[in-house]
């Protein structure tokens, strides 16, 4: 499935998409809410959940590198050493 693909759906629809076929990646917290980042064939979704009530608020799908920035500090780099051959 492309991100094209994904975006014809129904949020309904797009919702159950991630949650049987994501890979879960991280999560971020905000005012108010919770950001649960998953991978999709070739593109990612960012669920924005409501931090009370877990209700999807709000639903992000992309394909650039830029969506992910806001996680990026969350990787610690000791762990990426190894892979990287330090």
């Amino acid at each position: 499935m492309t991100l094209q693909e994904f975006r014809t759906f129904s949020p309904t629809k797009q919702r159950r998409i991630v949650h049987t076929k994501g890979v879960f990646l991280l999560n971020r917290k905000g005012v108010g809410m919770t950001a649960i980042l998953y991978q999709l064939e070739g593109f990612y979704v960012e669920l924005h959940l409501d931090a009370h009530s877990a209700v999807v608020l709000h639903l992000v799908a992309f394909a650039g590198t830029e969506g992910l920035e806001p996680y990026l500090q969350q990787i610690p780099l000791t762990e990426l050493q190894p892979l990287l051959g330090g």
